[in-house]
């Protein structure tokens, strides 16, 4: 089974709130699993975390309301950032910067799926990384951004298909597409129950800001699956992945989006968006030599705010593109 780490958005009191979901059966999550419950294994980073739930407080206020020493927050601070828990960011002060620390995750959800019902899936996998496009056609600014720190990007222009793509873990452009190829070999069969589609993205504008919708739409074959507001630039914090390289003030991390194609339309993570295309389609293109799954910011749309994928080695999630295949055992040939 392929690793399902998600952040889902779900209705509250006609807000949207992130959050985590945790396979326990997926290996690729043993990281993130593991860090979780090393910071939820503490009653003071509980306490902590209440209290967070509350107000965003800095270092010296926990430090106070705990009776504890700064060094010993900053600690267990650090254990709730490491598993994605807490948002640490620098406040500037007339004496310098201030330590403040909210809270992330309002709902955290644990997966135990049910074995019996896994063993009647089969499922094929497919991975793609952030450079591996065929086509870009950013507006204005674009760039690519390595694990090491190294960055390409260009204005107006440029060399889009630099072989340094190849190398890329960030993919940055304020506006237009970019398209990739997907092997038609993955939907081979008729009994394709669901194909998945999975990809952290954020918006993109300069520097970062939590609060920047951009309004993102997903194609393939250039027949639209979905469109969906991200609702910020995220980089109030580092990524679970990102290297500590990385601009201290610049985009860090993303939200993890999860497209499922069934056989009653599209689900943008688990909520029924698109009626009108079914699992069928991937069968009835299967006979062509390719297809090709594309990103794109609208010209018109009401927000065309950029956008950044986000590699395996960068951000909240161990993953670039991934488009996993459901089958039904049980009818397989």
């Amino acid at each position: 089974m392929a690793a399902e780490i998600e952040t889902i958005v779900l209705e509250e009191r006609n807000k949207k709130i992130s959050s985590l979901i945790l396979d326990i059966s997926d290996k690729q999550s043993t990281e993130r699993l593991a860090a979780v419950g090393k910071a939820l294994s503490s009653p003071v980073r509980l306490e902590i975390i209440k209290k967070l739930q509350e107000k965003k407080c800095n270092y010296s206020e926990l430090a106070r309301i705990f009776d504890l020493p700064v060094g010993t927050i900053a600690f267990h601070i650090n254990v709730l950032e490491q598993a994605g828990l807490v948002s640490v960011g620098n406040m500037p002060e007339h004496k310098g910067h201030i330590r403040w620390c909210s809270y992330a995750n309002p709902y955290i959800m644990l997966i135990m799926r049910d074995g019996e019902k896994r063993s009647t899936e089969k499922v094929r996998e497919h991975n793609i990384s952030v450079g591996d496009y065929v086509l870009f056609e950013p507006i204005k600014e674009w760039g690519l951004g390595c694990a090491n720190g190294q960055i390409t990007g260009y204005s107006d222009g440029g060399f889009i298909y630099t072989d340094e793509r190849k190398r890329a873990q960030i993919l940055w452009c304020d506006g237009g597409k970019v398209v990739y190829p997907v092997p038609t070999s993955l939907f081979d069969g008729e009994n394709i129950k669901d194909v998945r589609i999975s990809l952290e993205i954020s918006s993109n504008t300069m520097g970062y800001s939590n609060h920047y919708p951009s309004d993102i739409t997903y194609t393939i074959d250039g027949v639209e699956l979905c469109t969906d507001m991200s609702l910020g630039d995220y980089g109030d914090r580092y990524g679970l992945y990102t290297p500590k390289t990385w601009h201290g003030e610049s985009t860090k991390y993303g939200v993890l989006k999860v497209i499922s194609v069934k056989r009653d339309g599209v689900y943008m993570n688990e909520k029924l968006v698109n009626k009108k295309l079914t699992v069928s389609f991937f069968s009835e293109r299967a006979k062509n030599n390719a297809m090709f799954f594309g990103v794109e910011n609208k010209p018109d749309s009401p927000h065309p705010g950029g956008f950044n994928i986000f590699g395996d080695k960068f951000g909240d999630y161990p993953q670039a593109i991934k488009i996993n295949v459901f089958t039904d055992k049980s009818e397989e040939k």
